[in-house]
């Protein structure tokens, strides 16, 4: 017998919500993707908690604090005849900024024993002992005001030159140190500025450490000698 119309038509499936018919294989299909949005949003979490550790550790590692000085001011750089006949001598006063920065979460100060040098061409100039009190809060930074001041330094002949020809085309580079004792050893802050350079604290000084018995720097009156101890602190 031949086949009616109704047994012709093939079977009708369930339709779902959005009128697409379903089947096992769509429920499948279905089914991995809620798994893999499942694997994708642990591997975010897993990404934030790891990139959120290494923060923390970031942030609450110790960070070494940055330090800089600026020469906003200079006189007494134009030398005078000595009565000894000993090199030209000149009676230098600087007036210096220096910086600390904390970069992290304590509070960073400048050791009181800190002493200061000024130089030219290695040449000592002028020199202090850093005013006390120098101390930044966490993250922030913080500025004084210090004079150097040298007497009757003597100077040679040559150097003179240089100076007054760097002088008169506003290049003359200082080298300003700061030396702190800390245990057996110096802690050394090298830095390089020039006269009314404000730009000056926003480069950090260089860092060393001296493992030796230097003396401690002490700020006085040589008149005639080299002039590596001829800073006279302001009291």
């Amino acid at each position: 017998m031949g086949a009616t119309s109704e047994q012709e038509q093939p079977p009708v499936l369930p339709r779902r919500r959005d009128g697409r018919p379903s089947s096992p294989e769509a429920a499948s299909d279905q089914e991995e993707w809620r798994q893999s949005c499942y694997l994708g949003w642990g591997c975010v979490l897993a990404a934030a908690v790891y990139f959120g550790s290494w923060g923390f550790l970031c942030m609450s590692a110790k960070v070494p604090p940055q330090y800089s000085v600026a020469i906003t001011d200079a006189a007494g750089l134009d030398f005078h005849s000595t009565a000894t006949g000993l090199p030209a001598a000149l009676d230098p006063v600087f007036n210096l900024t220096v910086r600390v920065t904390s970069r992290g979460r304590d509070e960073e100060c400048l050791n009181p024993a800190t002493s200061l040098q000024v130089s030219y061409l290695r040449v000592p100039l002028a020199g202090r002992r850093v005013p006390p009190g120098l101390c930044a809060a966490p993250w922030q930074r913080k500025e004084q005001t210090a004079v150097a001041r040298g007497r009757s330094v003597a100077v040679p002949g040559f150097l003179l030159d240089s100076l007054a020809e760097d002088l008169r085309s506003g290049t003359a580079v200082f080298e300003v140190t700061l030396m702190s004792p800390r245990g057996g050893s110096w802690h050394v802050l090298t830095c390089w500025a020039r006269i009314a350079d404000g730009a000056a604290l926003e480069r950090p000084c260089g860092e060393s450490w001296i493992d030796a018995d230097v003396p401690v720097p002490q700020p006085g009156h040589v008149t005639g000698q080299p002039a590596v101890l001829v800073a006279q602190a302001d009291q």
